[in-house]
This record gives C-alpha cells, sequence and structure tokens, in this order.
C-alpha cells in the first residue's frame, strides 16, 4: 500500500467563514442584575440621567450615558452585539489606564453610521451602514485593527471596513491586555439583546495538521480527531485547534494557541505540528515562528492544549550564517511548515523543513533525522525542485511516506515520496481538482469498525479578503480503497 496508489474521491467541500465559534465570555440578561443586592455582575462606570430595563431577556436603556464592563480585552476576539437604536448611540469602549477606544453605531437621518474615536481625541473614523435601526454588529481586533462587520439575517458576515489603532498596536502583550476592559456603552436610546465575545473560525483556513501520537496514528478522544489549523482574519492569522467526527461535516472549534518567545507578547503563529509523545508522556510542538524571524521554534510540555485558549513558551532556532552550509538544521529566514514523527522501529525522529533553496529562491523540503525530537537533527536529503509546501509525513503498513504540496499553476499538485528516497516521487490522484495551487497535503488513516480508512484533507487559495495569505475553502476526500483490520 502506497499513498499514490490510492484513489481519493471528494466526499465534501464546506466554506467555515466564521461560523466556528469558541466563546469567550456573554452578557447575561435572564437575570436581573439591575436589582442585584449581593454581587454585580456588570458594574457600573458612568450613569447619566439613566434609565434601565430588564425584561424577557432584553435590555433596554435611554441614558445621556451609560457604562457598564462587559469582560476582560483579548487581541484576537470578535466582539458581537445586537441592537436596536432608537436615537443616538450604542456600541463598545476598549481601554485601560492609558488609552481607549470607542466603536459607536450612531443613528442619522440616513440610516446608521459606525464611528471610531481614540484616546480623547474629537476626530474619528466612520463608515455607513446600509440598514434600519436593528442591526448586529461585529467588532473584531488584532493587534493595531478592530475590522467591523454586520452579521446578516442569513448569517453572512458583510465586512465594512478596518479601523486602525496605533494605540493597540502593541495589544498582544499580556501586561496590556489584561489590564485592558470592555464596556458597553449607550449615549441615548437603544435595546440589547445580546452581547457575546468569542474567537472565530476566521475568514478561511490553511495549514491543517491531526494530532499524533509519536509514531504518526491520529489522536481521538470520544470519536472524535484533531487539527491544528491556521486561522485567516481580516488580515493576519493565529492557530486554532478544530475537532472532527470522521466521516462526516461535523467540526467544531475546540481551542487556540499563542506562543510566548520570552518577551511577554502572545504571538499569533501558524503551520504547527503537534505530537504527543507517549515515550514521556509530553506533547512536543515544532512551529513557524514569524515573530522570532521567520524561523522554526520548538516547545514541549506536559499540558493537554487542544481545548481553550493556551498560550505556549517556544524557543526558536539559532540562526544560520551566510557561510554555514544551508542543509544544517539551523534558524534559516523564511523555514515554515515542519513535520515530525517518530520511527519506532529505527528509533530515530523524522523531520521535514519547508525551507528556501538559495539558488533557485524557492521553497523546497530538507529532510533530517535524529535520536531527539528536539535537536541534533542530521540532513538526509532533500525533495525535488519545484514550489513545496504543506506537507506531512505518513505512515502505511510500516513504511512512512512524506506528501506535500507543489507548484502554483496547477491544481491538486501534491508529491508522494517514500521516506528516505527523495530521487522520484509519484503523484495523489483524486476525482475532483481542490483549487489547491500549491495546495497542503493532509493525509491519514483512521481505524473504522473493521476498515482502516484513508482521507486527504485540504484548502483552496479564495483569497477571502484582501489578505495576500487568506484563504477559502475546506475539501475532504476519502480514498476508495481500505484496508480490513
Amino acid at each position: 500500500m502506497h499513498p499514490g496508489t490510492l484513489n481519493f474521491k471528494r466526499k465534501f467541500s464546506v466554506n467555515f467563514r466564521r461560523d466556528l465559534k469558541l466563546e469567550l465570555s456573554r452578557m447575561s440578561f435572564s437575570s436581573d442584575f439591575l436589582d442585584l443586592k449581593r454581587g454585580n455582575l456588570y458594574p457600573p462606570i458612568e450613569l447619566s440621567d439613566c434609565s434601565e430595563e430588564l425584561a424577557c431577556g432584553t435590555y433596554a436603556v435611554s441614558a445621556t450615558r451609560m457604562e457598564r464592563v462587559f469582560c476582560e480585552f483579548f487581541p484576537y476576539a470578535s466582539y458581537e452585539m445586537k441592537m436596536r437604536l432608537s436615537k443616538g448611540s450604542c456600541g463598545l469602549a476598549f481601554f485601560n489606564d492609558d488609552t481607549r477606544v470607542e466603536i459607536m453605531a450612531r443613528k442619522t437621518k440616513l440610516g446608521v453610521e459606525i464611528e471610531c474615536t481614540e484616546g480623547t481625541s474629537q476626530e474619528f473614523e466612520s463608515v455607513n451602514v446600509c440598514c434600519q435601526d436593528a442591526l448586529d454588529l461585529v467588532v473584531c481586533a488584532r493587534p493595531g485593527f478592530f475590522d467591523v462587520n454586520l452579521l446578516l439575517d442569513n448569517g453572512y458576515y458583510q465586512y465594512l471596513t478596518s479601523f486602525k489603532v496605533d494605540s493597540f498596536s502593541a495589544s498582544n502583550k499580556e501586561s496590556f491586555f489584561r489590564n485592558t476592559k470592555v464596556t458597553l456603552v449607550v449615549c441615548g436610546e437603544a435595546t440589547v439583546y445580546s452581547l457575546s465575545s468569542y474567537l472565530d473560525s476566521g475568514v478561511g483556513q490553511a495549514d491543517i495538521r491531526p494530532v499524533r501520537y509519536e509514531n504518526g496514528e491520529v489522536v481521538r478522544e470520544n470519536g472524535r480527531m484533531f487539527f491544528t489549523v491556521s486561522i485567516r482574519m481580516q488580515a493576519e492569522t493565529y492557530q486554532g485547534v478544530f475537532s472532527w467526527l470522521p466521516g462526516t461535516d461535523e467540526f467544531k472549534m475546540e481551542g487556540a494557541l499563542f506562543f510566548d518567545i520570552g518577551n511577554g507578547v502572545w504571538n499569533a503563529e501558524v503551520a504547527s505540528c503537534l505530537i504527543y509523545n507517549r515515550l514521556d508522556s509530553r506533547y512536543h510542538m515544532w512551529i513557524r515562528c514569524a515573530a522570532a524571524g521567520h524561523v522554526l521554534a520548538y516547545s514541549s510540555f506536559a499540558s493537554d492544549v487542544r481545548f481553550g485558549v493556551n498560550v505556549i513558551d517556544v524557543k526558536p532556532m539559532p540562526p544560520i550564517s551566510d557561510s554555514d552550509p544551508e542543509e544544517l538544521f539551523l534558524g534559516v529566514r523564511g523555514d515554515e511548515d515542519p513535520e515530525f514523527i517518530y520511527d519506532e522501529k529505527r528509533g530515530v525522529w523524522m523531520m521535514a523543513v519547508c525551507r528556501v533553496e538559495r539558488e533557485s529562491k524557492k521553497y523546497r523540503y530538507f529532510f533530517y533525522e535524529s535520536a531527539r525530537p528536539d535537536s541534533g537533527f542530521v540532513f538526509i536529503g532533500k525533495g525535488l525542485p519545484g514550489a513545496e509546501t504543506g506537507g506531512n509525513i505518513v505512515r502505511m503498513e510500516d513504511k512512512y511516506y512524506f506528501v506535500c504540496g507543489n507548484d502554483f499553476s496547477r491544481v491538486s499538485d501534491y508529491r508522494v515520496y517514500e521516506w528516505g528516497k527523495f530521487e522520484s516521487y509519484t503523484s495523489l490522484n483524486s476525482d475532483y481538482p481542490d483549487g489547491g495551487f500549491r495546495g497542503w497535503g493532509t493525509v491519514f488513516s483512521l481505524n473504522m469498525g473493521t476498515r482502516s480508512r484513508f482521507f486527504h484533507f485540504t484548502f483552496d487559495r479564495k483569497l477571502m479578503s484582501d489578505f495576500n495569505w487568506s484563504y477559502g475553502n475546506l475539501y475532504c476526500f476519502e480514498a476508495e480503497e481500505y484496508i480490513k483490520i
């Protein structure tokens, strides 16, 4: 059995444009927090000429100014508020001791205008909205920017604009966001139906890789398997964790991963390879680290990071010098898409690094082996010329193969190397093209019932936003051949 001999058939394709969510907080209107004698769910910052009423799960306010604390700020979260605005303005404030940003929906004669003010300045940026007084406003944060969307009745997120906010350019520094609050603000008359914050699946996804045990077997829990997935925001990206019920179109967003290189910043990195090593009962991870100059970084830890919001302390690779051979296992600027698993028969760790070759200036996979998962890797070969990317090591019948994408001009161009024999490759076969164009070749097997079934996950470069590295649709293929177990 060889991955190149399998005939993959399209099982389904799907788009997760902000569909999957990991809720961080929500404002509850089912409890009358206005009359609580103990506790204070949403402490007031200001109540000026204020009348408030909670009824039937809604919150009605009439005030010169009302401001109540909603939650702690998180620099990659989306903040969604459903409201009906009668007059004046209603929205959110993001503030700490040093700065303040307000994003408000303001009632005008022509409809609604979304305004953004920074600090104490009277100047503001704005965008007009063609809607009535009822709207579902979604503000998506990322360092230095707030992306503004409307959530339409059919569930579609209509992107409006991005407000550039200099005072929040370092909002992913932990000392900043831990001391920053989000408040609900009403200056006029408004009814708020819901207010929540969450991490979502972004405008597109990429870099899909299963979470595996050291020997390449897929980790499953309660029937579900797990993937690390790069989540593309309106611009920029961060690392998410999805779970999947195999053979179905049922996905969940389970977690998000952020990375600290030792400077107290929760960096949003991508293209991780996460392994649970049963030999030492620890997780091991390699990841592309843009914060350290676009080199690879490593971490090992005992906690399970598949669930919730986690920060991982990583150690970037030491840099290579211009005089060093490019094959050395050192930090080369531009390195990405690391992949590693353990060959238990030979007792060696296999590693693949996608590296820009000095001569061709194109990405090509470099292959290494070591007795350790974190260091000591020795160069054993490299892929053939092309534009390789997104590779993963696949175990089949006690042999190991390497599948990777290639070629910006061809759809579904996936190379399959036998490990250690990198002088030639076969091609992955599928019944429909996936729109990949130098796509990501995630191939894995699962024992299901009395059979071992083979799947291939990939994505396309739909360009779901103006951001160059935004992606769009996910594709699932299944091989028509299987092995009885």
